[in-house]
């Protein structure tokens, strides 16, 4: 997949991407088609030329990029999410688009906080085309990021289907779709169950005592009569199993041994099947070999050579400073460890403010997680920010800003706020990071809450 470069721009309160391009190899039916009647799932832009080639701005406005997105979410939103990523892959070719031209870089791939709408960046030149491989590492890194609150079933399902490399887009979602069902069938049932209509008491008469019931032609569900004894069955030829294949290294992909420990698969061999048709107009990412089962043998281990133990002789360590002619000795496995460095410790100072609930000092801890965010009370949990601006308007976002830890310097984003973050009075671009430098001035909204970022 060809890099891409894009110059962030601002006309007139609106956030805008520049890319520039060779007015050659363009693909001017889906321009023109774009231009016209954009669909909804692309970024919409403007076109101009300028010497002899051709300018795009993407009007991305205050759309938050799907890097930024929240780490956790619940099933309904998330059902939407992934419905909404997928989805112009299958019906992009309706308007004469290919979907190997998305830019699926997660910084450049936008979301509406409000509904989860998807948009994407359009790139119309021949020289930028991604591959199905490319495709499918996008999918698997969304769905690996994306944590589930309130159904773990449905992420597993989707991470075994992932973890055979032989799937489908539609694959992906008929499973969202069978859980999209499930979980409106249990609501509907929910709510009648919830508010029940009032119903007339009507006496039933009292039945008169029958015979003995015949057994049903269903079995039982959790008691089932004894089974008649069956004569023992032929001798079967025994059947050699496959070696189970090693464990996967796939890296920190997925947590594998923490969603499947519950035992060896019981999948058949994928060699014996026939091939299998795919669903859907993709024939997204092929097989991929597998490693050689390993082999073992019985053979015992040959003892161990004794070890003769061996007297430790001092290591002299000398001295040579001036005030000091002695000559010291330290034993190996004694020596002074170093005293670790020194945390840095990482503060807001409020400096200028509109609400008297806001705190003076915030004090910011990296221990457990590198990116932090701030915002006003949320509504739910997902939309929690780490550190609360209580009592603050809706002109500060529930989550306004985030500060991450990248080694020994710190980074500022704005999260698509509705009115922008100023550092040091100058208003930033949403969803870029920008190096903070201790005494920075982080403005929220339009001079709502200034604070001071000290590090010491």
């Amino acid at each position: 997949m060809k890099d891409v470069n894009f110059e962030s721009l601002r006309d007139i309160n609106e956030n805008l991407l520049k890319l520039t391009v060779e007015s050659e190899n363009i693909d001017s039916i889906a321009e023109k088609v774009a231009l016209n009647d954009c669909p909804d799932f692309i970024i919409p832009f403007v076109r101009s030329e300028i010497n002899g080639n051709i300018v795009y701005k993407y009007k991305v406005g205050n759309l938050l990029a799907v890097k930024y997105l929240e780490k956790e979410v619940n099933k309904v939103n998330f059902i939407k999410l992934i419905k909404n990523v997928l989805e112009p892959f299958m019906t992009c070719e309706e308007w004469f688009m290919d979907y190997r031209r998305f830019y699926l870089n997660m910084e450049n791939i936008y979301i509406k906080k409000e509904d989860y709408t998807i948009k994407y960046i359009y790139i119309f030149s021949d020289d930028y085309c991604s591959t199905d491989e490319d495709v499918k590492t996008f999918i698997t890194e969304l769905i690996k990021k994306i944590r589930i609150s309130d159904d773990s079933e449905l992420k597993l399902e989707l991470v075994e289907l992932l973890l055979t490399n032989e799937y489908t887009i539609s694959d992906i979602l008929a499973i969202i779709s069978k859980y999209e069902k499930k979980f409106m069938q249990n609501g509907n049932q929910s709510a009648v169950r919830s508010a029940p209509r009032p119903q007339p008491v009507v006496q039933q008469p009292v039945p008169k005592p029958q015979p003995a019931p015949q057994p049903a032609p269903k079995p039982q569900i959790f008691q089932q009569p004894a089974p008649a004894p069956k004569p023992a069955p032929a001798p079967q030829p025994v059947v050699q199993q496959p070696a189970p294949k090693p464990a996967s290294s796939g890296g920190d992909d997925f947590d594998i041994d923490d969603l499947f420990n519950d035992g060896p698969s019981n999948k058949k061999s994928k060699a014996a099947k026939p091939a299998k048709e795919k669903s859907g107009r993709f024939s997204l990412f092929g097989k991929k070999e597998k490693p050689a089962a390993a082999q073992f043998t019985n053979t015992a281990p040959a003892p161990a050579p004794a070890v003769i133990p061996q007297p430790i002789n001092p290591q002299p360590i000398i001295n040579t400073a001036d005030d000091d002619d002695s000559t010291q000795f330290i034993i190996p496995g004694n020596e002074p460890t170093q005293a670790a460095p020194k945390e840095k410790k990482v503060t807001l100072q409020l400096c200028k403010t509109q609400f008297n609930t806001v705190p003076e000092i915030i004090t910011l801890s990296f221990k457990e997680k590198t990116e932090l965010t701030i915002g006003r009370e949320g509504n739910s949990p997902s939309h929690k920010s780490d550190y609360i601006l209580p009592g603050v308007s809706k002109e500060i976002g529930r989550k306004h800003i985030q500060i991450e830890q990248h080694g020994d310097k710190y980074y500022i984003i704005d999260l698509a706020s509705r009115n922008g973050t100023y550092l040091n009075g100058q208003m930033i671009f949403p969803n870029q990071l920008v190096e903070l430098e201790s005494e920075a001035l982080i403005t929220f909204g339009n001079d709502i809450v200034t604070y001071k970022f000290i590090i010491s």
